[in-house]
């Protein structure tokens, strides 16, 4: 996601972005647990504290960004918009939501027919270019890739491909997908192509989780593993934080008059070394205002 909104070629990015959302979704759904439903208010609860609060947080984070700036601070903000990647946290509270109450009331079958015909109703939405507050519109398709990981998450939990000659025909399958379709960006409910797009979602996922597993089974010990470690246990941080630390670096660095060639890369690893720290002092001084307990 990170690397997807940097200076990055434009067909890269195009191939980022056409699973680097529905791969927050389809987790959220494989790692989604029906027991929590017996009590919806406390899943309601839970889901304000660890989505909604630091939402706010990292809300105020931007609001204190445009100021420094001088950037316009528009009502906008109260609406969902012009809050950089921060729409994912609320979007994935109202799907999160949506679809406990979905699984508590239907079957399998039915939940994936819904949840596919809602994914179309989106479909509308975009192409009539029809957009509501907070960007509820995305849901419709956030509901589909969150119903593919639950659904399915017996499966994705237990693929194993060992070859990698299959795990790179995958890959090549899923970038040259991405090359040949518009663009999908969740943001703004863009589908681009309905199906294909959702086939290139779902392959890039597929490829993450696969390349994940096979890191974890080597089993070793070494900065890259723990760097993906550490980045799954602050994703929330990345989210909240990567967009305005990489704007003001961007700015900051733009006085410097270096070269873009070498900028880049000292913005990168600015950009990482402040999440770093700000992830430490979050989770050590302030754990609240991640969706963390102390």
């Amino acid at each position: 996601m990170v690397v997807g909104h940097t200076s990055i070629p434009s067909f890269l990015s195009n191939y980022i972005f056409s699973f680097h959302m529905p791969l927050f979704f389809i987790i959220s759904g494989i790692l989604f647990r029906k027991d929590k439903i017996s009590d919806f208010c406390s899943l309601v609860r839970h889901k304000v504290l660890t989505l909604l609060l630091p939402y706010l947080f990292f809300l105020l984070c931007t609001i204190v960004y445009k100021a420094v700036w001088n950037f316009d601070i528009g009502f906008e903000l109260m609406f969902g918009n012009g809050v950089g990647a921060l729409w994912f946290l609320y979007i994935l509270f109202f799907t999160e939501i949506i679809n406990a109450i979905f699984i508590s009331k239907l079957t399998n079958q039915q939940y994936f027919c819904v949840a596919l015909v809602l994914s179309l109703i989106g479909y509308l939405f975009y192409i009539y270019d029809i957009h509501f507050v907070y960007k509820i519109e995305v849901c419709c398709l956030a509901t589909l890739f969150f119903c593919i990981g639950y659904t399915f998450k017996y499966y994705v939990f237990n693929i194993k491909i060992e070859s990698v000659a299959i795990l790179f025909l995958m890959f090549i399958s899923s970038f040259l997908l991405s090359l040949l379709i518009p663009r999908l960006d969740m943001n703004h409910n863009q589908y681009g192509s309905y199906l294909p797009n959702i086939l290139a979602a779902i392959g890039g996922t597929l490829v993450v989780v696969v390349v994940s597993k096979k890191i974890e089974s080597l089993n070793i010990t070494n900065v890259f593993r723990k760097f993906l470690i550490w980045a799954g246990k602050n994703s929330i941080v990345i989210v909240g934080l990567s967009q305005v630390i990489n704007m003001s670096l961007k700015y900051c660095l733009s006085y410097t008059q270096l070269p873009r060639i070498v900028s880049m890369p000292i913005q990168h690893i600015l950009l990482w070394l402040s999440l770093m720290l700000f992830s430490y002092l979050l989770n050590k001084y302030a754990p609240i205002l991640i969706g963390k307990k102390r």
